[in-house]
């Protein structure tokens, strides 16, 4: 969820829910995410850690999912979940994000989570088990590629007319459910508000409307992965056209998201449990809508991806309402939580200095588009990146390259080679925190 996507943030955006619920909490105007995507914020939330500190993220070497879920499990602390369960809690999480769902790790300590609540979750998981993952064993691609490349290499025609027709009807009945726009959050709240649950509690709930894929984009080229990758290398560029509709799919998505947590707090409100509650609206990343010629997250740290909202409703007894300034990371929600869950109260976790990372492209580029082609611009993107905020300042540090990718002054970007002081104070501080990472040489 962006920053500027939501009503308390933006007079452009009609979010009424939430800036309803902005009217009751402390809303944080610069609310730092840990990272651009979601494996590693999430594990800074579940941690308390930075990515660089709790390691569960991509590798140069390694993009796959399933070796990050692995550290997870592995990780040696104690996540948010276990710490809450210790105190009593009943830990819930209902998530629409197989990412961090049932058996990834992020399910340590809870209680109950549950992942594929839905008809739309139901039937992507039916579409990627039955199809897509037995095809992209070979190859990725569209389904004319595949369809190419698999009669090129003498598959079994029956095999692909069957795979075929698979991808047809799942595809189909994922439409008719309203899929990309509808993503299952309606059934997280239809769970909630039916079911029965042990006080005192923590919920944890991940929705995913605001995700791709969306509608136009998914409509006119296919696969979200795909799309993403193409841009990504400049294989595929977006028509002014395309970009209006990934805006308007954007907003009108955003606006779901909003209806939905508008019916969660009228919910709490009917059960008489709203007034005692610490409710946190926040994000894990934003997300790219081409201002600066990137689509999607991950990869690079642009504020468009990682200044996140950030509205916290305290318990009415500690009113707690208004406007706040200064970097809260969201990695520091962990602290926050466990100390009102000890009654210790409210710690003040704002900061002059946080950090953001990137560790290149989280996903799988061979198959997708000419690596020989673009070979060059995926060194450049498949890069770590380290960016670091100060006293309104933000420096962005290609590690691989020592390219500084980023200097602005209160969200102007400047020129470095005539701020060099400036610069060289940053660049201290992300030689502080990158701690044995290696690092290119900086010129300035």
């Amino acid at each position: 969820m962006r920053l500027d996507y939501v009503g308390c943030y933006s007079q452009a955006v009609k979010t009424p829910n939430l800036m309803k619920l902005c009217e009751d909490s402390e809303v944080y105007l610069d609310a730092i995410a840990p990272s651009s995507w979601t494996i590693p914020s999430h594990a800074s939330f579940f941690t308390g850690q930075f990515v660089s500190r709790h390691g569960v993220h991509e590798t140069q070497e390694s993009k796959k999912w399933e070796e990050m879920h692995a550290k997870m499990k592995s990780y040696s602390g104690k996540t948010l979940a276990e710490a809450l369960k210790e105190l009593g809690y009943n830990t819930i999480g209902l998530t629409a994000n197989s990412y961090v769902g049932p058996g990834t790790g992020f399910d340590r300590g809870f209680n109950h989570m549950a992942y594929n609540l839905g008809i739309t979750d139901y039937l992507y998981s039916k579409l990627n088990q039955e199809v897509i993952y037995p095809i992209t064993k070979k190859f990725r691609g569209g389904r004319k590629e595949i369809l190419k490349k698999t009669l090129s290499l003498r598959e079994n025609p029956v095999e692909i007319a069957r795979l075929y027709m698979k991808y047809r009807h799942y595809l189909k009945r994922l439409y008719e459910e309203g899929f990309p726009f509808r993503k299952d959050g309606d059934y997280i709240v239809r769970t909630i508000k039916n079911s029965s649950f042990e006080s005192p509690a923590f919920f944890f709930i991940n929705f995913m409307e605001v995700h791709e894929p969306y509608m136009s984009l998914l409509k006119k080229y296919g696969a979200n992965f795909r799309v993403f990758i193409r841009a990504l290398v400049g294989d595929l560029v977006f028509s002014e056209e395309d970009l209006i509709n990934l805006r308007k799919d954007y907003l009108e998505e955003s606006e779901l998201l909003d209806s939905y947590i508008g019916e969660l707090i009228s919910y709490l409100k009917s059960q008489g449990e709203y007034d005692s509650s610490l409710i946190i609206i926040t994000s894990d990343h934003g997300q790219a809508l081409y201002e600066k010629g990137f689509f999607g997250h991950g990869v690079f740290l642009y504020d468009e991806l990682v200044r996140v909202p950030l509205i916290i409703k305290y318990p009415a007894e500690l009113n707690r309402k208004g406007y706040v300034k200064g970097y809260f990371n969201i990695k520091d929600l962990y602290k926050l939580i466990i100390s009102l869950a000890k009654g210790e109260g409210v710690l003040d976790l704002r900061s002059q200095v946080t950090f953001s990372e990137a560790y290149g492209v989280h996903e799988e580029i061979s198959g997708v588009v000419d690596l020989n082609k673009y070979r060059k611009r995926v060194e450049e993107v498949d890069s770590p990146r380290k960016a670091v905020f100060k006293d309104g300042m933000k420096l962005v540090l290609n590690l691989k390259s020592g390219k500084i990718e980023e200097f602005s002054v209160n969200g102007k970007n400047l020129d470095p080679k005539e701020n060099k002081e400036k610069v060289k104070e940053l660049l201290d501080e992300i030689y502080i925190f990158k701690g044995k990472e290696k690092m290119a040489e900086v010129a300035i």
